[in-house]
């Protein structure tokens, strides 16, 4: 649930923040001083951090009130390294999609129909987590750890559900995340850098294929 969270709030602020400031015409400012990719990646850099410290203050803030309460809740300690890893690695991931996306549309609503393939990644985990807790070393466990969108939230589950999780699939899912970071900052550079100065009508996917066809 922290990692759901810290992913969509501090996206759905990226996000808005990146209509603002192309409709407001102050990312033209910008790219006056920077690369179109300088400006993406502090934008998502920037927000790795203030969203890895929000996470925090809400994790200490729920385990300090479950303390209250009488609950004992035990962590690894050896969890929290993973959290931060998987953490970072789908902030970059799915911040690299919003920025492409908050790149070609020019309104919040613009970027519903857009963002529903990342809500989906992002609640499928969410709604198979009994299963996943149930049986780790399931093939849908395994399946959903080695499919990106949803290494973080699935590995995450399948580390804290007392299951000996083969140390060759959590480093293969590092991996394989990392490289799907690495492939949708390329596309989403491509597209921001064109995007960013287009205003208007939202341009199609036919025309966003072309714009990194050019590129």
């Amino acid at each position: 649930y922290l990692l759901f969270l810290g992913i969509i709030t501090m996206g759905q602020h990226m996000l808005s923040s990146v209509i603002e400031e192309k409709n407001s015409r102050v990312m033209e400012v910008l790219l006056a001083a920077l690369s179109p990719f300088e400006i993406m990646a502090g934008k998502i850099l920037g927000l790795v951090g203030i969203g890895l410290s929000v996470v925090a203050l809400w994790g200490v803030t729920a385990y300090a009130a479950a303390r209250w309460q009488g609950l004992t809740i035990e962590i690894a300690p050896a969890m929290l390294p993973y959290f931060v890893v998987y953490y970072v690695l789908a902030f970059l991931l799915f911040g690299s999609f919003m920025v492409g996306v908050g790149s070609i549309c020019n309104t919040i609503k613009e970027t519903q129909s857009l963002m529903m393939p990342v809500m989906l990644c992002c609640v499928v985990p969410l709604i198979a987590w009994q299963n996943i807790i149930r049986e780790p070393g399931s093939t849908l466990a395994k399946g959903f750890s080695f499919f990106p969108p949803t290494t973080p939230m699935v590995m995450i589950l399948r580390l804290s559900a007392g299951f000996e999780v083969p140390m060759a699939e959590v480093l293969g899912s590092i991996v394989l995340l990392a490289a799907a970071v690495l492939a949708t900052m390329w596309v989403a550079a491509k597209v921001f850098r064109t995007g960013i100065l287009m205003y208007g009508k939202r341009p199609s996917l036919l025309e966003v294929a072309r714009w990194l066809r050019q590129a």
